[in-house]
C-alpha cells in the first residue's frame, strides 16, 4: 500500500498565490509602460512614429520640397504596408523554385602575347582540377585577351572559388580582368516554363557547352525605366521580339573547333 502524498503546507500555497498576483500585476505594468512608451514615441497628430516622421520630412525635402512645409505635407501620411518579397521563381503549372543560376563573365587581358598561352593553359588546368563549371573563350576582337564564363547556384562561389584561381601566380600576374566588361547576372523565369528547374539551372550550362555552337556573343542589357512604363502588352511584344532575334542566331550559328568570344 502506497503512503499518502505529503500535504503541501498552507504557507506555500499562499506564497504561490501571491506570486501569481504579483506576476499578473507585473505583466499589466509592463504592458502599460510599453503602451505609454509607444504613445510617447508617436508624433502628436500623426500616424507615424517619430523616426518615420523624420524620415518622411527628409524625403520630402530631398524631393525638392521646402523644409518649412515638410511637416504639414507629410503629417497626414501613414507608413505603407508592403507585402513580403517573393524570393522564388514561378513556372508553368504552379511550379516554384527557390534556386537560380548565377553566371559571371570575365574578359581577361594578358600583359603580353608571349605570356598568354601559358596563363591560359594554367587557368584551364586549375578550373578542371577544382571541378569548376566553366568555359574559356578566345576573344575574336583581341589576340591578347580571353574570356572566362563560370556559373553556380551559390553566389559566394565566385568569391570563394573563382577569385582565388584568378589570383594565382602565373594567372593573376598575367591576366587582368577588364572591369567594365565584367558581367554578372542570374536566371529568372517568366512564369510559363514547362520545366522550371531545367530552365533555371540546366539551360545556360547546356547552351554554353554545346559542341556544335562554338561562338558566343555576350552583351550587357539593362532595361531603361521607360520599358516599365509601357503597357503589359507592349512589354510582352518587345520581349518576344528580343527572344526571336536570339532564336534566329541560335538556329544559324554552329560548327566545331575553339570557342570564340565576341564581347563587343
Amino acid at each position: 500500500m502506497s503512503s499518502p502524498s505529503p500535504r503541501i503546507p498552507e504557507f506555500s500555497i499562499k506564497i504561490d498565490q501571491q506570486t501569481a498576483v504579483l506576476l499578473a500585476a507585473g505583466g499589466v505594468a509592463i504592458g502599460s509602460a510599453a503602451l505609454l512608451l509607444y504613445r510617447n514615441n508617436m508624433e502628436p497628430g500623426t500616424r507615424m512614429p517619430r523616426f518615420l516622421q523624420r524620415l518622411a520630412d527628409s524625403l520630402y525635402t530631398r524631393a525638392g520640397g521646402q523644409s518649412s512645409d515638410a511637416r504639414n505635407a507629410t503629417s497626414h501620411m501613414s507608413f505603407p504596408t508592403v507585402a513580403p518579397p517573393v524570393l522564388y521563381e514561378r513556372g508553368g503549372n504552379g511550379q516554384t523554385c527557390e534556386e537560380r543560376l548565377y553566371v559571371q563573365l570575365h574578359v581577361l587581358d594578358a600583359n603580353s602575347s608571349a605570356n598568354l598561352p601559358g596563363a591560359r593553359e594554367k587557368l584551364k588546368k586549375q578550373l578542371e582540377t577544382r571541378d569548376v563549371s566553366s568555359v574559356v573563350y578566345d576573344d575574336v576582337n583581341n589576340p591578347r585577351s580571353i574570356g572566362l564564363l563560370t556559373w553556380s547556384t551559390d553566389p559566394s562561389h565566385f568569391v570563394k572559388v573563382v577569385n582565388p584561381i584568378l589570383q594565382m601566380v602565373g594567372i593573376g600576374d598575367v591576366l587582368t580582368p577588364r572591369p567594365r566588361w565584367t558581367m554578372f547576372g542570374k536566371t529568372y523565369a517568366n512564369g510559363h516554363e514547362p520545366s522550371l528547374v531545367d530552365f533555371l539551372i540546366e539551360k545556360v550550362p547546356r547552351n554554353a557547352t554545346r559542341a556544335d555552337a562554338p561562338y558566343a556573343v555576350w552583351y550587357p542589357m539593362r532595361r531603361s525605366g521607360d520599358f516599365y512604363m509601357q503597357s503589359p502588352e507592349d512589354q510582352c511584344r518587345m520581349l518576344l521580339h528580343h527572344a526571336a532575334i536570339g532564336k534566329a542566331f541560335a538556329e544559324v550559328l554552329g560548327g566545331g573547333g575553339e570557342r570564340v568570344l565576341d564581347a563587343g
